[in-house]
């Protein structure tokens, strides 16, 4: 409520005409924090940065066994932008993570075309995933784009690597039918 203070000026002001007698604005004060107290109880705690680690495990096992597979269709810098990223989600203990493109080209020696396309490729495949774009700009109003990994989908309770084919293998069926109750449906 210090006369300099902004947001004091707005709840002293009443729709930005008629000001408010302090005993009103004082019960409009403890309204206030007594809605944010009742907020912030109903919240869970934050997670703790060994909990966001355990969560992210699933995904950091699936990218570093993508990187060590050698038949995946990672090139060689595609390899060292998802390794960066595998590393920044351990070194900061967190699911999502900010991959500056200068950061990346800083730490692992890419030029800055390489890094840029490496990190498309890597969205385009599926093996990064945006949560929420950056921004370019000048003056200090750039802003990083938040990556994450994917989480793999188990299949049969497994979460091993990742499978090489997809889909339903094909039955072993030669010839055609024999007659209308062959057919898949019984009827034709």
């Amino acid at each position: 409520m210090e006369p300099k203070r902004r947001l004091g000026l707005q709840l002293t002001y009443r729709s930005g005409r008629t000001r408010r007698s302090e005993f009103k604005l004082q019960n409009l004060l403890d309204k206030i924090w007594d809605e944010a107290t009742a907020w912030v109880s109903t919240q869970e705690a934050p997670a703790t940065r060994k909990e966001l680690l355990l969560r992210a495990r699933p995904a950091l096992t699936w990218a570093r066994a993508k990187l060590e597979d050698p038949d995946a269709a990672l090139s060689t810098a595609d390899r060292a932008v998802l390794s960066y990223a595998c590393d920044e989600i351990e070194r900061r203990s967190l699911e999502k993570v900010t991959l500056p493109w200068r950061q990346v080209r800083d730490d692992t020696g890419l030029g800055e075309r390489t890094v840029k396309s490496s990190l498309a490729r890597l969205i385009d495949k599926r093996h990064l995933m945006v949560v929420t774009p950056g921004r370019s700009g000048t003056s200090g109003k750039r802003k990083a784009t938040i990556y994450r990994l994917p989480v793999p989908i188990p299949v049969n309770g497994s979460m091993g690597p990742p499978a090489k084919f997809y889909g339903t293998p094909p039955q072993d069926i030669t010839g055609t039918p024999s007659s209308a109750t062959d057919t898949a449906g019984g009827r034709s």
